[in-house]
């Protein structure tokens, strides 16, 4: 999910504890996955012999 804010912030306090509780809530697991995406992207590139990662 996305962390929004207004455009204009009288308060940094409060976007700065949205971030903080959104962070908390990323798991090992969510990393790993990611990082396991990163992995496979790469080496599809690698052979491809591509340098464009698309979705």
């Amino acid at each position: 999910g996305l962390v929004k804010a207004p455009h204009f912030l009288a308060n940094l306090e409060d976007p700065k504890q949205k971030i903080t509780t959104a962070l908390e809530t990323v798991t090992q697991e969510m990393l790993q996955s990611v990082w396991q995406e990163v992995v496979y992207q790469l080496d599809s590139c690698r052979v491809s012999d591509s340098v464009n990662i698309e979705n």
